[in-house]
């Protein structure tokens, strides 16, 4: 990603994003996901509360997808979800580096981007992101170059197929039988 730092990526983010980040300290490089959200609706977000977090993988015969939700606060009043594409090579590094670590790191920023609070939680998603890595990287035979009127057949990982517009209608079903957070929240 360059020289960018957090605040330079996340100032151009809204309130209520989620957005997912590897970051490099010395020689050593991190996943952490950074919520951006007014600091009124992070006020009953504390350490000490309970945080629900749920994954899985959604997919059908053209694009596998890994979702995330994460319930925080008092009551579980705060819903996040984010959409990984191992596709993104953003994704795909933060998705590697994250199944790698113990603790997956969330940092608060309000409006202006001032740290609110870090919570370290458990990984205990590291099997569900193996799957969904191991079924991204299937191999599968595609249409390669015609030379000599012969067709040439090539072996692809899964992932380097995937057309955007496909991810965009996978997540657009998704939103159509599920049209709240909770909702699917309650399903997985």
């Amino acid at each position: 990603m360059g020289e960018y730092t957090v605040n330079d990526v996340i100032s151009k983010r809204p309130c209520g994003s989620i957005t997912p980040l590897v970051i490099g300290i010395k020689d050593n490089f991190f996943p952490i996901v950074i919520i951006k959200e007014y600091r009124e609706d992070l006020m009953n977000i504390k350490s000490d509360h309970y945080v629900g977090v749920k994954s899985t993988c959604v997919g059908n015969e053209k694009v596998n997808l890994y979702l995330l939700i994460l319930k925080f606060g008092d009551g579980y009043n705060n819903f996040y979800d984010i959409w990984f594409n191992y596709g993104y090579d953003n994704h795909r590094e933060f998705l590697n580096l994250l199944i790698q670590q113990d603790r997956i790191i969330i940092d608060f920023r309000d409006e202006n981007n001032e740290k609110f609070i870090t919570l370290q939680l458990e990984n205990t998603i590291k099997d569900h992101i193996d799957s969904y890595i191991s079924q991204c990287k299937d191999i599968k035979v595609v249409k390669g170059e015609t030379v000599d009127n012969v067709i040439q057949l090539d072996k692809l990982e899964k992932y380097t197929t995937w057309d955007d517009d496909d991810v965009y209608s996978l997540m657009d079903k998704i939103a159509d039988d599920y049209p709240t957070c909770e909702e699917l929240w309650k399903d997985l």
